[in-house]
C-alpha cells in the first residue's frame, strides 16, 4: 500500500462516518490544496518528499508505520493475506496460490520481513501481530 492508497482509504473512512464531508474538507484538515490532493488521489501528479513529510505529520504517521505505509505494495499485501492461509506456507505455494512468479513471492517477502511485518520460524511464515494497521 502506498501513501496514495493510504489517503484513499481514509478519506472514505472520514465520509463513511460523515456522508457531508468533502475532498475540501479533507485538504483542510491535511492543510494542502483540494485540486492537489485530487491529484495525488488519481496518481496524476507525484507526492513530494515533502509533501509525504507533511502529510504523514497531519495524519500522525511516524516510524514504522510510516515507512510500511509508503512502501509496501499491492503484491506485498497479497502476499501478506495469502501467507495467513495454512496451505500457502513456502514461496512456491504463495505464488501458485497468486498465480504469480516466485521471484515477486521473494521479494514481497523479503519487503515484509525487513519492516517486520513478517518473520520466518522454522520453515514457517507467521505475522507479526498488531503491528500493520
Amino acid at each position: 500500500m502506498d501513501l496514495r492508497e493510504f489517503l484513499q482509504r481514509e478519506f472514505q473512512r472520514r465520509t463513511g462516518r460523515n456522508r457531508r464531508y468533502s475532498l475540501r474538507a479533507f485538504a483542510r484538515d491535511l492543510d494542502c490544496n483540494h485540486s492537489t490532493l485530487s491529484q495525488w488521489l488519481r496518481g496524476i501528479r507525484p507526492m513530494t518528499p515533502e509533501s509525504i513529510d507533511r502529510l504523514c505529520r497531519r495524519l500522525g504517521i511516524a516510524g514504522m508505520d510510516r515507512r510500511r505505509i509508503c512502501e509496501l505494495t499491492d503484491t506485498d499485501l497479497l502476499v501478506l493475506e495469502a501467507a495467513r492461509t495454512p496451505a500457502a506456507r513456502t514461496s512456491p505455494a504463495l505464488a501458485e496460490a497468486l498465480g504469480i512468479g516466485v521471484d515477486q513471492v521473494n521479494l514481497s517477502l523479503t519487503r515484509l520481513m525487513r519492516l517486520r511485518v513478517l518473520r520466518m520460524q522454522g520453515q514457517e511464515w507467521h505475522i507479526v501481530e498488531g503491528e500493520l494497521a
